[in-house]
Order: structure tokens, then C-alpha cells, then sequence
């Protein structure tokens, strides 16, 4: 389950999830699938290298109008599901 867990609804999402990596490292199977599980249930989820990425992100989180969504996040392809 991610690391960071912000229950406030915000624009189209009923919640944020945060995953948060260091360094190098990268996301298990299992990461992903929980990522993508939440993003179907709903929920804003994004990996954030570091704690200013991890701020950035809640900040404009907050900050979205009632039908605002998130812009597409640099890490996005390191989870989300292509397009078919």
C-alpha cells in the first residue's frame, strides 16, 4: 500500500496516494498494482522521488477546483496503464 495517504477529496478524486522512492529505487509488482487499483477506485496516486516532489504534489493537489484534475506527473509511466 503506498506510503503517504491524504483522505481529502479534491477535484474529480476522492483521495491522494502517495508512493514515495529514493535513490534508485524502483516499484514492485505489488506497488503498481495497488497504485493502479486506487487510481481505478478513484484516487490521485503518484511516485515521488524525494520530499520536494512529494510537496510539489500535494500542494497542487489542495489546490484543484471541484472538477480540476492533476496534470500527467514525470512518473506516471512507472505505474499507470498505456492506452490501448
Amino acid at each position: 500500500y503506498p506510503d503517504l495517504s491524504l483522505d481529502l477529496p479534491r477535484g474529480i478524486y476522492c483521495g491522494m496516494r502517495i508512493e514515495m522512492k529514493a535513490g534508485r529505487n524502483t516499484l514492485s509488482s505489488d506497488q503498481i498494482l495497488w497504485l493502479q487499483q486506487l487510481d481505478e477506485d478513484g484516487y490521485y496516486c503518484v511516485v515521488c522521488y524525494g520530499d520536494k516532489e512529494a510537496i510539489d504534489a500535494i500542494t497542487h493537489y489542495a489546490a484543484l477546483d471541484d472538477l480540476g484534475e492533476m496534470p500527467i506527473h514525470i512518473n506516471d509511466h512507472l505505474w499507470k496503464k498505456k492506452a490501448a
